[in-house]
């Protein structure tokens, strides 16, 4: 099965967008959503584009409830764009927790997601700063992340265009860059590939 999952996903990723969605349009929900996970979330994006109603609905019902949100809000953005290319914002947490809390709640996270960097949010999401993992893992358990992030972190906005976008980070060379919203609300994380 391992081996066919990999054929598949490599014949979907020689596709175009509108190819991979004829070869997952008859599939089920879960295979579907299965082979996106797969792709770049740029090209799922296209795909899910591509793909029928039915098959796009089937698709984000069997998703992960955190994945199937992110497709929709990608959807929004226009393609060519920061937006289009979003994934989940895993490891987000309020300037208050303490960095015990928040390194126990990590180990369960890591288990499911990279995450290379903390994001310090208030409570309308707002991105207020980033915590490095070094910085949590030489800070005393009973800080906050208030006290240890760095404030004003550099930020992908998601109506962006993608060579704009490019140029802003070309000297930056971080491995995941943060995106917001126009009120500077954390919506998405776009790897630095």
């Amino acid at each position: 099965m391992a081996n066919t999952t990999i054929d598949l996903t490599d014949d979907i990723k020689s596709r175009s967008p509108t190819g991979a969605a004829q070869k997952l349009a008859n599939m089920g929900g879960e295979d579907i959503a299965r082979e996106l996970m797969h792709l770049s979330p740029g090209f799922a994006q296209d795909v899910l584009a591509e793909l029928p109603t039915d098959a796009r609905e089937r698709a984000t019902s069997a998703a992960p409830p955190d994945l199937a949100r992110q497709w929709q809000r990608n959807s929004l953005y226009d393609p060519g764009t920061v937006g289009r290319m979003m994934e989940p914002v895993v490891g987000a947490f309020p300037p208050h927790a303490k960095v015990g809390e928040v390194v126990e709640e990590l180990r369960e996270l890591v288990t499911r997601a990279l995450i290379t960097y903390v994001y310090v949010v208030d409570d309308e999401h707002h991105l207020l700063g980033i915590v490095t993992m070094r910085d949590l893992l030489f800070s005393t358990r009973e800080r906050t992340l208030e006290q240890i992030m760095l404030r004003g972190a550099f930020a992908l906005h998601a109506a962006m265009e993608l060579k704009d976008a490019m140029r802003l980070v070309l000297g930056k060379h971080y491995p995941v860059y943060p995106v917001v919203d126009a009120e500077r609300r954390l919506i998405g994380l776009v790897r630095g590939q």
